[in-house]
């Protein structure tokens, strides 16, 4: 079996940064969500950032689903979904203060 580049990165990575996983994924997750926020959609109360999140989350799970198979001959759904949650968990808080917030303004 050979090791992905993407698993080779990540080995390197949390060699050299000390986090957990957990908490890069959070990492990944908040950063995802305000650097779209900020920089593309400049909306923090759209579903837009929020949906990138989701979908560099589950972009990264695919790659670990597919790693996961070559390495234990079957997928790992609980730890891809733990560590989907763990990546938009945050975001989703953020998006939804926003919400709330743009609702109560709107109604003054």
């Amino acid at each position: 079996m050979e090791t992905s580049l993407y698993q080779l990165f990540k080995i390197y990575f949390f060699h050299y940064v000390p986090l957990s996983k957990d908490a890069t994924h959070i990492y990944i997750g908040l950063m995802v969500y305000f650097v779209v926020g900020i920089f593309f959609i400049k909306n923090f109360s759209s579903v837009k950032p929020v949906l990138f999140v989701l979908g560099v989350a589950v972009f990264m799970e695919i790659i670990d689903l597919r790693d996961d198979y070559s390495a234990f001959g079957h997928f790992r759904w609980g730890a891809s979904f733990h560590d989907i949650v763990n990546t938009i968990f945050w975001p989703l808080v953020v998006f939804f203060l926003f919400r709330l917030n743009t609702l109560k303004s709107n109604k003054k």
